[in-house]
């Protein structure tokens, strides 16, 4: 093996050894993109209890139907939510209201195993 061989070797050593070094990091940062289905709140399977809402002087309860996060590999993340408000009528009766989406978006951090998710803006889709 002469000189050139040699050093053609090492250089092709060495960019494997880096190429695989850095498509192992990469991968590393990209497991938590993906997209994670909204199961349950606080314990309750879907359609379940968000949160209370007053509505033109009702009290009222925003129930989430489903919900979808999808995080990006660059730091993005997106939520669509689909929700709908049950408010009691004179009566007591629940009166349940049509269903609509809304998109929030914004920036993460990972630190460990704790993802932030740092809000940016929602858009309602009907």
């Amino acid at each position: 093996m002469n000189a050139n061989q040699k050093r053609f070797g090492f250089l092709f050593v060495t960019t494997l050894l880096l190429a695989s070094s850095l498509s192992i990091s990469h991968a590393s940062e990209l497991s938590t993109a993906g997209v994670y289905m909204l199961v349950e709140i606080n314990g309750e399977a879907l359609p379940a209890f968000s949160w209370p809402a007053n509505v033109d002087g009702q009290d009222c309860r925003e129930e989430t139907i489903q919900g979808a996060l999808l995080l990006d590999s660059r730091g993005g993340w997106a939520v669509l939510l689909t929700e709908r408000e049950i408010c009691l009528d004179e009566s007591g009766s629940d009166t349940v209201g049509e269903q609509g989406s809304d998109i929030l978006t914004g920036s993460y951090e990972i630190s460990g195993n704790k993802i932030t998710l740092h809000f940016m803006e929602t858009v309602t889709t009907g």
